[in-house]
């Protein structure tokens, strides 16, 4: 499905549920369909059909472990992703141990947060886009209060990718828990040349006129 077309794509599922309602893959997708037009509860329901065909579909328990998620139901989400998990077969563990991480984020259990999270850099440390898991990483370091920690994992993420303006913004905030300004006011400016134009360039500007 190209993103803008889930309409028509909802349409062909449901045309194909009429000859294949028993089919878990069907289902599945069909569900992820009604996600992304935001039909939540929709989604919910074809998913659970997904995975009551078939116990192993993963994928399918990861993606209701979603749309749990996007519901803020922290506690069932958890459950989708470890019954995801418990398929050997499963190929893309990291998923839900970054889900899990965000679950628990969202719980303020910030221990189980950071399992979640560093397992998934563990398991998607080839994927180049592995940078994204390490700054929330660095952000829980934050929320609990290990700014030590926190500094040692943005300053990673930054240099897997230098130009994530989010990663300059909860680096420059780090730096300014471990008392280094300075390095908090070059953060702080970076995000202003990469987003000159956005919310995270005015928050910027904030610290900047409060530190310099």
């Amino acid at each position: 499905m190209q993103e803008g077309n889930y309409t028509e794509a909802l349409r062909e599922l449901f045309e194909a549920e009429k000859i294949y309602s028993d089919n878990s893959t069907l289902q599945n997708v069909l569900g992820l369909a009604l996600r992304f037009k935001g039909d939540l509860e929709g989604a919910k329901e074809h998913i659970e059909k997904a995975v009551a065909l078939d116990p192993h579909n993963s994928e399918a328990y990861n993606n209701l472990g979603v749309v749990y998620l996007d519901l803020k139901k922290w506690d069932e989400a958890i459950s989708c992703f470890e019954k995801a998990m418990s398929d050997i077969l499963y190929s893309t563990p990291e998923n839900s141990w970054y889900n899990i991480g965000y679950a628990y984020e969202n719980k303020k259990d910030y221990t189980k947060a950071v399992e979640g999270y560093k397992k998934a850099a563990e398991l998607a440390s080839t994927n180049p886009r592995v940078y994204q898991v390490y700054k929330k990483l660095g952000r829980v370091y934050y929320l609990s209060g290990k700014y030590i920690d926190s500094v040692n994992t943005l300053e990673k993420t930054k240099n897997l990718n230098k130009n994530d303006a989010e990663t300059r913004l909860f680096l420059g905030q780090s730096y300014i828990k471990v008392r280094q300004n300075k390095n908090a006011i070059g953060e702080f400016k970076e995000v202003l040349r990469l987003d000159p134009n956005g919310p995270l360039a005015r928050e910027a500007g904030g610290y900047l006129k409060l530190l310099q």
